[in-house]
């Protein structure tokens, strides 16, 4: 029985480290998200985009990094707050668009869905590249959460949705 824990101990942080640096469009259909701290949208933008942990805007995102946001349904003319709770995958997308002959936006899109929190839409993380290296840089799940600054969480799979 000793035996089975101490696999056991050893185990955990190896599959922790392992989920951290899968790629996020592997993760699978009906992942938890949980949103962990309340994350504000600004008035008249559907999305709160996240870069190097913190809040930021357009202006000041640096696109050739790694960035995220968390969107909304709709639009609003005033300030929304979107409260900590839960959100199911329900799907993810990955893809990439050309910029221009020289560069791609990455992208990697996880549709949510969630009864506690029914504007919710989506989260979407992007980085430009070069398109000379040939391949695209998709976000990892530790990438994705360190964007988030620990606004967010990814759980495994619970049912009270």
């Amino acid at each position: 029985m000793k035996t089975a824990s101490s696999l056991l101990a050893l185990f955990l942080p190896l599959a922790a480290q392992a989920a951290e640096t899968q790629y996020a469009y592997q993760l699978p259909p009906a992942t938890t998200v949980e949103i962990v701290k309340p994350v504000i949208i600004p008035a008249n933008h559907s999305r709160a985009l996240y870069q190097y942990g913190q809040p930021v805007n357009f202006k000041n995102m640096d696109l050739y990094e790694h960035h995220c946001w968390l969107e909304t349904r709709k639009r609003e003319s005033r300030l929304q707050t979107v409260a900590p709770g839960r959100a199911r995958i329900m799907q993810v997308r990955r893809g990439s668009e050309d910029v221009d002959q020289l560069t791609d936006n990455v992208i990697t899109r996880l549709q949510l869905r969630s009864t506690q929190q029914p504007a919710l839409s989506a989260i979407q993380c992007e980085i430009w590249t070069d398109s000379a290296t040939g391949f695209p840089r998709y976000i990892t799940v530790g990438e994705l959460l360190e964007t988030f600054g620990g606004a967010i969480a990814i759980r495994p799979l619970k049912s009270d949705f």
